[in-house]
């Protein structure tokens, strides 16, 4: 559970700064396409190698799985949300953060 909630909450927030800085987006967006479809179990003996046999290496190898797939689906997402409703918050509040509290992390 702790490569769960570490591997899901790193990867929410990562996949909304992604998605929502333009510059990152270009820099980051091949890899993370690269990166979502490479099984990274085939990892496992590496990280075993590096972090050991105990626990810390199975917090590692649970937190870099579930990552992945939330910074991809997440990032995904947040780029089908529609610009009108993103534009209409961020214009009405008049800030960027309102539009990713209220829009994209609902839709």
């Amino acid at each position: 559970l702790v490569g769960l909630t570490l591997g899901a909450g790193l990867g929410f927030m990562s996949g909304i700064v992604v998605a929502t800085n333009r510059p990152v987006d270009r820099a980051l967006s091949p890899i993370i396409n690269l990166l979502a479809v490479i099984p990274l179990f085939a990892a496992g003996p590496l990280l075993v190698f590096l972090a050991g046999q105990g626990f810390s290496s199975k917090i590692l190898l649970s937190t870099l799985s579930v990552s992945f797939f939330a910074i991809a689906l997440t990032y995904q997402h947040a780029k089908l949300t529609p610009t009108s409703m993103i534009e209409t918050v961020t214009i009405q509040s008049g800030r960027e953060l309102a539009a990713i509290r209220y829009v994209l992390v609902p839709y």
